[in-house]
């Protein structure tokens, strides 16, 4: 439902979780929208579906965010679960390694019903590779170029007459509404870029969602969307 910054209501979700419903998914920040949940959202849903339902946090692109993780709450909520991921701030995407957080003997639970060898040799040693000190620096320089290149970005497509709202975004993607978003997927082609079109999403029918790029990527986008 599109409301402010896409933000859920607490009260409509706990009214739609009846006794049948066994998970409540959460991203935060949310894909494609790209809005943060706001924690008291987060922890009022925890505590209304204590006993009942996980609620499950999928945090892949928290790191954008520059915000506490749910994972600080679950000594709290035994029911809560948290997935985070490489894939994202660590540009590991192809290694498809990530993690869940979670109470003991729930994690005791999960780990009986995997396969005996979920993650592959060379994603070990990659994943091992990332998180060497040398590399945890250039990961958190890179998001913190990401950071500010999504805030130049949101400012330069806003110019745009193409664009007509660009959505806040927590993640290293900005979703933008257009007035027409086929001459703005074109324009991002003519210059060598490819845009995620996601207007066949519910609410989405006039939006895009875009990655932020380099800075000289991020240039040639901008120059492309204001000819457009």
């Amino acid at each position: 439902e599109r409301g402010a910054d896409f933000a859920p209501q607490a009260a409509k979700l706990l009214d739609a979780c009846t006794a049948a419903v066994k998970i409540v998914f959460v991203c935060s920040p949310n894909n494609p929208t790209g809005n943060l949940i706001e924690r008291p959202t987060l922890e009022r849903l925890c505590a209304s579906l204590a006993g009942q339902a996980l609620v499950v946090v999928d945090e892949a692109y928290l790191e954008f965010a520059q915000t506490s993780s749910a994972i600080d709450w679950i000594a709290r909520f035994p029911h809560l679960v948290v997935l985070r991921t490489l894939s994202k701030a660590f540009g590991l995407a192809g290694a498809r390694c990530g993690v869940l957080v979670g109470n003991a003997e729930l994690v005791d639970l999960l780990r009986r019903m995997i396969p005996p060898y979920a993650i592959t040799a060379p994603t070990i040693e990659a994943v091992l590779h990332a998180q060497e000190p040398a590399q945890r620096i250039t990961a958190a320089a890179r998001v913190e170029i990401i950071i500010r290149e999504r805030a130049r970005l949101a400012a330069g497509l806003a110019r745009s007459e193409q664009i007509s709202r660009v959505w806040p975004s927590a993640a290293n993607f900005l979703l933008v509404d257009c007035v027409d978003a086929q001459r703005v997927l074109e324009a991002a082609a003519a210059a060598r870029l490819l845009v995620r079109d996601v207007r066949s999403q519910s609410s989405l029918g006039a939006s895009l969602r875009i990655t932020v790029g380099t800075p000289e990527q991020n240039d040639r986008l901008i120059a492309a969307v204001l000819s457009a």
